[in-house]
């Protein structure tokens, strides 16, 4: 192939000048018209004109023959199950085409890893690659292919984790709820928004982790049949449930308001932990949206505490009736021992 002209490529055979069409020169159409020039190619005549003044030749014919050829010894040779190996034609945000020897077969994206998230990036064109073979249509001439399914189902390990443990992962998508991180590539667990703070009340999950981010995280559960594993964010903040179970019940507590419901509040504690108040222990009964409006400062006692579960109910007429009992206590401190006095002696 000597150059390129109007219409497709001047071609030199032995000395004759020969014109191939742009397509002729190959099965599928390139943008990379270059590729082609200055290499040696084997041409079919297709036409021959003027005593050869009008060569018209074809490469494409010869290709597709071969095609044809190397498609029959395929259709007896491989069948699906199969571990084949070919080099990479080319790839696209779908998949990966693969050149068996003329014929060509799609790795799907999917099929590429067990991740979410499937690099393409990572296969350049001619690199050979080994695949198992998942399906052959020979009426559509279409061969599919598989690089994961030639490696475990990453679930079938999942017995390597355990609650309680904590590792890096990668988050790979968010959604209003919460955030999925890939702790393995194909295993992912679920982070709700509720385990992203220890402290913060975060309402959008992109407010304290971004996609692909790396992440440190405590598995809080497993469920290996629903495929499901819970997440907690690692902040590095000072874990608020930890402390002691009598000095919380025996305080009384600042807090925010940061929903009303119908059967009670939820209520931020200034170190963090969220609470809530059931409307009988509630100084307002009715109406809550009006007296506990979102911001509300409100006082509150711990009626119960459950760290474990990191559940803590809340009581706002507790708080009241605790600081009646310090008022009063201290009020009999300051008129020193009345044990001898009474309203009927004095």
């Amino acid at each position: 192939v000597t150059g390129e002209v109007k219409g497709g490529y001047s071609v030199n055979v032995s000395g004759f000048r020969g014109f191939c069409p742009y397509s002729q020169i190959d099965i599928k159409a390139s943008d990379s018209h270059d590729k082609y020039l200055n290499k040696n190619f084997p041409f079919r005549i297709i036409e021959f004109k003027e005593n050869g003044k009008n060569i018209i030749l074809s490469h494409r014919v010869i290709l597709e023959e071969k095609q044809k050829i190397r498609e029959k010894q395929l259709k007896e040779s491989i069948r699906p199950g199969d571990i084949i190996e070919g080099k990479v034609a080319s790839t696209h945000d779908f998949g990966i085409f693969v050149d068996l020897g003329g014929v060509e077969a799609l790795i799907p994206r999917s099929e590429i890893s067990w991740s979410r998230n499937s690099e393409i990036s990572g296969f350049s064109e001619g690199a050979t690659i080994r695949a198992k073979v998942l399906t052959t249509d020979w009426n559509s001439k279409k061969i599919t292919m598989s690089i994961k399914q030639m490696t475990a189902e990453p679930w079938d390990s999942v017995s390597d984790f355990s609650e309680g443990q904590t590792l890096k992962g990668k988050v790979v998508n968010i959604i209003p709820q919460g955030a999925f991180v890939e702790i393995k590539p194909g295993i992912e667990g679920f982070i709700h928004i509720s385990r992203m703070s220890l402290t913060k009340n975060i309402r959008k999950p992109d407010d304290a982790v971004t996609k692909g981010e790396a992440v440190s995280v405590r598995i809080i559960s497993i469920d290996k049949g629903n495929r499901k594993i819970g997440l907690e964010l690692i902040t590095g903040e000072a874990d608020p449930w930890n402390l002691d179970a009598e000095d919380i019940r025996n305080s009384i507590h600042n807090g925010i308001v940061e929903n009303s419901k119908g059967n009670g509040i939820n209520i931020r504690l200034e170190n963090g932990m969220l609470g809530f108040a059931p409307k009988n222990e509630l100084l307002h009964q009715s109406d809550l949206m009006k007296y506990y409006s979102t911001g509300k400062e409100i006082k509150v006692s711990v009626k119960d505490f459950d760290p474990q579960n990191r559940k803590l109910i809340l009581s706002e007429s507790g708080a009241l009736k605790k600081e009646e009992e310090k008022d009063y206590k201290d009020f009999i401190k300051s008129t020193g021992d009345t044990s001898s006095s009474s309203l009927g002696n004095m």
